[in-house]
């Protein structure tokens, strides 16, 4: 990545452990809860980008704890932990996120990537 593209990145972390600092625990409310869960899950994908992926993980988990069906949350937890070197946990957030929403592109695009096989949706 570029030195542009770093501080951008870092400028967007920080905005994020701000908001996440400010948001009630546990969030109180349907839009509140999805905002803290939103915040979670896209600071754990800038964490992902920078390859902090024991930071992603725990990102991810917590936008799960919020909301226990947010399937992309669920998918990318598993791209976290394949790049942790984690399989079989790997694999089992995959399962999970298809049994909860089994036509989602994302996990299917993401298997693809990380295995090198194109995978169908609905397959294990």
């Amino acid at each position: 990545m570029s030195q542009v593209e770093d501080q951008r990145l870092d400028e967007a972390l920080s905005y994020y452990d701000t908001a996440i600092q400010l948001q009630p625990d546990p969030p109180k409310g349907r839009q509140a809860a999805k905002t803290a869960r939103n915040n979670f899950f896209n600071r754990a994908n800038l964490y992902m980008k920078l390859e902090r992926f024991e930071d992603a993980r725990d990102g991810f988990e917590a936008a799960i704890a919020i909301d226990p069906k947010f399937s992309q949350a669920i998918a990318n937890l598993g791209v976290a932990l394949k790049q942790l070197g984690k399989e079989k946990l790997s694999r089992e957030a995959f399962d999970k996120a298809k049994e909860i929403n089994p036509n989602h592109v994302m996990i299917e695009t993401r298997e693809t990537d990380m295995s090198g096989e194109t995978v169908t949706t609905g397959q294990t």
